[in-house]
């Protein structure tokens, strides 16, 4: 429950479990250039989450709990297959860095 960041790139990992949910100290969640293709609503519990990294993986949407981490500050989406954006990611009012270089968007 005290762990702060969590670092995992380039291991073929193709889903974030359930229980990521318990690590509410988390603030740094870096897992690049794996297999995601979803995103468990869990994710939306992490509110201590400031840094969200994952660029490289598959996926195609984003889930609405992604508006759920009030504090989050740099979303690396980089590199996914992303044809859109929820539009309630406007309401992360913390949010000051947002890569989205090399997705699929067809309309902004």
């Amino acid at each position: 429950e005290r762990l702060g960041q969590m670092y995992f790139s380039k291991n073929h990992i193709a889903s974030i479990p359930p229980w990521i949910s318990n690590l509410s100290c988390l603030y740094n969640l870096t897992i690049p250039n794996n297999l995601l293709t979803t995103l468990p609503d869990e994710l939306g519990m992490l509110t201590n989450l400031s840094r969200l990294d994952l660029s490289g993986n598959k996926l195609a949407f984003l889930p609405d709990c992604i508006t759920c981490l009030i504090n989050l500050k740099r979303l690396h989406l980089s590199r996914n297959q992303l044809l859109t954006l929820p539009n309630e990611i406007s309401s992360l009012q913390n949010l000051t860095y947002l890569d989205l270089d090399g997705n699929k968007f067809k309309i902004m």
